[in-house]
């Protein structure tokens, strides 16, 4: 099934990019950036969720580690707690760093970008 779905995107992702009309620049308007628009846009969206549910397995780990849940061992909420943690470091690391990328080359998020064209 992995094989199926991976060459499927792999051969249609020419006929999705060349499907567009190269003469206009590429803005909310136009297709693809409509399709860019909406997944950059659920990214930004599901951001504070995932960091909010490392929280909260955090926390749940925290629970489990002082009151014992599960017949007397504590590793299991210590174990839940460390990867938590480190999801968490890793979730606001990447986050800040591509802020910091983004700041330093100066790329703001309302720009109009133009698509490159085949010269005739």
């Amino acid at each position: 099934m992995k094989k199926v779905l991976a060459s499927f995107i792999v051969f249609a992702t020419p006929f999705i990019v060349f499907a567009q009309d190269t003469t206009t620049t590429l803005d909310a308007a136009t297709g693809l950036g409509k399709v860019i628009a909406l997944i950059s846009g659920l990214i930004n969206a599901l951001i504070p969720l995932l960091i909010a549910a490392a929280l909260l397995a955090f926390f749940w780990g925290l629970v489990q580690y002082i009151f014992k849940v599960g017949g007397g061992k504590s590793k299991g909420g210590r174990s839940l707690m460390i990867w938590s943690l480190v999801t968490l470091f890793v979730m606001v690391s990447v986050w800040g760093l591509v802020n910091l990328l983004r700041d330093s080359l100066g790329i703001v998020g309302n720009e109009t970008v133009v698509v490159p064209q085949v010269p005739r």
